[in-house]
């Protein structure tokens, strides 16, 4: 209900939906290297996130931020075509 909401109030635009995701593993990797979140927030919000609902997924455990703008660029270009 929440991705349509948005999808109705963006209608008159071109959205991109972009997803950011990566494994539970790294994510609890990364949630214990950082040490300033709340130890197991990562495993409940893992579970909620939807997945197939964007127009693009980038998991971020393979891909550095530089490439993943690169690679909403290369999306947002295709759109606005």
């Amino acid at each position: 209900p929440q991705m349509q909401i948005c999808a109705d109030v963006w209608a008159k635009y071109i959205p991109l939906r972009v997803g950011l995701w990566c494994p539970l593993a790294v994510l609890l990797e990364r949630e214990t290297g950082r040490g300033d979140r709340v130890r197991g927030l990562a495993r409940l919000q893992h579970k909620t996130i939807p997945r197939g609902v964007y127009d693009i997924e980038i998991n971020t455990a393979e891909i550095s931020p530089t490439d993943a703008v690169q690679v909403v660029r290369k999306a947002l270009a295709v759109t606005m075509l």
